[in-house]
């Protein structure tokens, strides 16, 4: 069986390594995959994981973060 990361699942992937690790190389990556595959990844589904993988004491942290990734892509949060 061939498993196969769609854009989103990418983006997320990178980010999580943004928001444990401060990596900003991660960071970075995640605006970069979304410039180029702007069509395919679902930024709707990248915010609802957000909110989801935001809880408890680290919560203000993924939000401040999540929202500097949507500054870096010229996004506003909806």
């Amino acid at each position: 069986m061939l498993h196969i990361l769609t854009s989103t699942d990418t983006i997320r992937d990178r980010l999580m390594n943004y928001f444990a690790w401060n990596d900003l190389s991660c960071l970075n990556a995640a605006a970069g995959v979304y410039e180029r595959q702007r069509d395919s990844a679902d930024l709707s589904a990248i915010e609802a994981w957000v909110a989801r993988e935001s809880n408890g004491p680290f919560a203000r942290d993924y939000d401040r973060k999540f929202r500097i990734f949507l500054e870096l892509i010229g996004r506003n949060r909806t």
